[in-house]
């Protein structure tokens, strides 16, 4: 399908409760940080473990490692600096201990 075409069908252009809607349906844990690691977009995944109802209303209240992994400073594990610098794709894989279950962590930006 030509431009043309998709703009006069309205094809494109999508309504930000229809993304929402999308970005919520995924499973995974999604979230949009800005370079000042301010959590600007969470979709529910990566809300449920974090924020308390009504949640869509905190969003952006707290940096991203503090709401998330409660600390007060950025974690040693982040890739935001690597991403903001290079331009890149980075991603780092871990294990973490959470309430003495085991679990492997991988972060991507």
């Amino acid at each position: 399908m030509d431009t043309e075409n998709r703009k006069d069908s309205g094809a494109g252009a999508i309504d930000g409760n229809y993304l929402e809607s999308v970005m919520d349906s995924i499973r995974d844990s999604i979230k949009i940080v800005d370079r000042s690691f301010n959590v600007i977009f969470a979709n529910r995944a990566g809300l449920e473990n974090a924020w308390t109802a009504p949640p869509r209303q905190k969003k952006g209240a707290l940096k991203c490692f503090e709401k998330f992994y409660h600390s007060s400073e950025q974690c040693s594990f982040c890739v935001i600096d690597r991403v903001f610098s290079s331009g890149a794709p980075a991603f780092n894989v871990f294990h973490s201990k959470n309430g003495g279950d085991a679990s492997i962590i991988e972060i991507s930006a």
